[in-house]
């Protein structure tokens, strides 16, 4: 199926959707995999300014809010997605020597990205059936209003989003990485641009997930219900048995290009056995 979607054919048909068009359907996969974390944060900060400005006779429309709300950060997370590709396209083509042009490579990582956000969208459905009030799942989703939307009433939210988002991300770089060396990456580049990426990558979520549980849990005391703190520690877990399948990913690439550089009589560099008489030009490595 990978292979399928990443094969030249669709990929061709896929290029044949108007760049604008393809932000515009990025900015929605964001929003569809991040939906229910949009609606309900957005209704909190429009409640939170209602309270704010309650004073002034000034009442918040949560459904105008919500949706101008949805709208930017959905914009926003496409621009800062759409920078970090093209600066890693022109890093790794530059730097590993990659036979392909920018264009082609930010597509098809847009490309991969877009079936992570449509498969973490499609887990995200759960959440609307999974809220709680007084402890008790209602299966039903309430908005704009209801006090039981807030995040710490959804605990099947809180853990899957602490490692879904993130797993099924990452899938999508190696998917595309696992498609790109094969297509345009020299062979002696391959492990060499995998173990950059990896530890860029890997190297940032680390930390940042380092950073959260300190400031959130061991620095901080803040009111936390035992889920929401499990999610700290499954969030930081998970980057790290990932990091970890990364670096199994490495060593199978490795041994798969040592194994074909061998042929069927063994290693293509072979030892010739130097004649037994010797000559001054021994000490010198002749």
């Amino acid at each position: 199926m990978i292979n399928f979607l990443l094969s030249d054919e669709w990929v061709a048909k896929m290029r044949k959707i108007p760049k604008f068009l393809w932000y515009v359907l990025m900015a929605l996969s964001f929003f569809f995999s991040e939906m229910y974390a949009y609606l309900i944060s957005g209704e909190a900060i429009a409640m939170t300014m209602e309270e704010t400005i309650a004073e002034m006779g000034i009442t918040v429309n949560y459904t105008g809010f919500s949706v101008l709300y949805i709208l930017f950060y959905a914009i926003v997370t496409e621009v800062i997605f759409e920078l970090f590709n093209h600066f890693a396209s022109g890093v790794l083509i530059a730097r590993f020597s990659a036979r392909t042009n920018r264009e082609d490579f930010r597509f098809r990582v847009r490309l991969c990205y877009f079936y992570a956000n449509i498969v973490i969208g499609i887990f995200g459905i759960i959440y609307f059936f999974t809220q709680t009030e007084n402890g008790v799942y209602t299966g039903t989703f309430n908005l704009f209003g209801s006090q039981a939307n807030m995040y710490y009433a959804n605990d099947v939210y809180t853990i899957m989003t602490s490692f879904v988002p993130f797993v099924l991300h990452a899938l999508a770089l190696v998917f595309f990485y696992d498609d790109f060396q094969k297509r345009f990456l020299p062979v002696k580049n391959v492990t060499r641009a995998f173990t950059y990426v990896a530890r860029i990558y890997f190297g940032v979520s680390i930390a940042y997930e380092i950073v959260q549980v300190a400031s959130n849990i061991i620095i901080t005391q803040q009111d936390f219900t035992p889920v929401e703190y499990a999610s700290y520690w499954v969030a930081l877990a998970t980057v790290v048995l990932c990091a970890v399948g990364a670096y199994l990913y490495y060593l199978l690439r490795l041994k798969k290009i040592k194994d074909e550089n061998k042929d069927d009589n063994g290693p293509s560099i072979t030892v010739i056995p130097k004649d037994d008489k010797k000559n001054i030009y021994d000490d010198f490595g002749f």
